[in-house]
């Protein structure tokens, strides 16, 4: 277990280097008690810490063991890192079930590697990113016998990816989640399971949500994030959460269904932007981009029409790449259409495979 669940002890998951340690000891602290403190990624704000009671992440890890009737017959195996709330998840989830939990070994992800060890441990729960799941189709890996769900988050998964993945039996319930919420916020169905459809993700009944005027998402529940901790120059400022809810920066949709209730996500309110006065949703485009090619599409500043539209891609810019973006800009408006291409050696990434598009505009000199 990589905390403990049972006392009041506060505990830093991330690195942090002896005088953060010492500051944020001194500093952060004293205003809490009983919580775990963990980094955000920063894909596209400034990181930050944020403060999670272990109440609030075992009120979380509740509701998803109750929605995958979770019990003493299951054990979990991990693969994500455990600085991330995906991957402190998994824990909560085992410690309340009393289960085991065993981590993947290896320095490095190896879709080989993960099968072989997931069926050496008849491991039946684990969880995954949509990068992972791509590599794991890729090289027609199937999924051992004894996996029963497959969770898959942090990240747009394609309906094209999913259904690949359950040809080759992975029992994948897709996820919407955020540390601010301790995980999962809304999730895929157990019995949707039983068809091959993309399935909508139902939302978990600690969540109640809402949205305002700009369609962002309002979330009230009992695993909300207590705090924020911004770290400018080492000097740790807490930021309290003051309201009941916390807003988002994602834009959904919710529909109501045979009295349960479903949610739609359209995209961070950040990657909604105008190219030449026309709205461009960055989300969508990358989630058409997806059945295409690799790389990933990327609304940058344009001094005469505000933002345009560009591939980044690692490969080498050739013939065939150009004939797959002419052809994907054939049944798009024209603000849509990708303007540009560019090839880096290495597309910035988080520890949990999201774009960190911050680094990325730097990269291309942007800001």
């Amino acid at each position: 277990m990589i905390i403990n669940f049972d006392n009041d002890e506060n505990v830093i998951l991330g690195f942090l280097s002896s005088r953060e340690k010492e500051v944020f000891s001194d500093k952060v602290f004293p205003e809490f008690k009983s919580h775990v403190f963990i980094k955000t990624s920063g894909s596209t704000s400034s990181p930050k810490w944020v403060a999670l009671s272990k109440h609030a992440i075992l009120n979380s890890a509740e509701i998803v063991n109750k929605h995958i009737e979770s019990s003493l017959r299951d054990s979990w195996f991990t693969v994500l890192p455990n600085n991330h709330m995906a991957g402190l998840a998994v824990y909560a989830r085992a410690y309340l079930q009393n289960v085991k939990v065993q981590s993947y070994v290896g320095d490095r992800w190896q879709p080989h590697e993960f099968v072989k060890q997931l069926k050496n441990t008849q491991a039946t729960l684990t969880s995954l990113v949509p990068t992972q799941v791509y590599d794991l189709v890729n090289q027609n890996l199937a999924a051992p016998e004894s996996l029963r769900v497959v969770f898959v988050g942090g990240g747009h998964l394609s309906e094209k990816l999913y259904l690949k993945a359950r040809v080759l039996k992975w029992p994948i319930l897709p996820t919407y989640g955020m540390t601010e919420c301790c995980s999962q916020i809304a999730t895929a169905p157990l019995n949707s399971l039983k068809k091959m459809d993309l399935p909508e993700l139902e939302v978990l009944p600690h969540c109640e949500l809402n949205i305002d005027d700009n369609q962002r998402l309002i979330i009230h529940s009992t695993a909300l994030y207590t705090a924020y901790i911004n770290n400018e120059n080492s000097d740790y400022n807490v930021i309290k959460r003051i309201n009941d809810y916390f807003l988002s920066e994602d834009s959904v949709e919710i529909l109501e269904k045979n009295n349960k209730t479903y949610l739609n996500i359209l995209g961070r309110v950040s990657q909604l932007l105008k190219v030449s006065g026309i709205l461009v949703n960055e989300y969508d485009l990358n989630k058409k981009w997806q059945s295409h090619s690799s790389g990933f599409l990327v609304l940058v500043p344009d001094e005469r029409k505000g933002y345009t539209v560009v591939l980044v891609i690692e490969q080498v810019i050739d013939n065939e790449i150009k004939s797959q973006v002419n052809n994907f800009n054939k049944g798009l408006k024209k603000q849509e259409k990708v303007s540009a291409i560019y090839s880096i050696s290495k597309i910035p990434l988080n520890s949990m495979s999201k774009l960190n598009k911050n680094e990325l505009l730097k990269t291309l000199g942007f800001i």
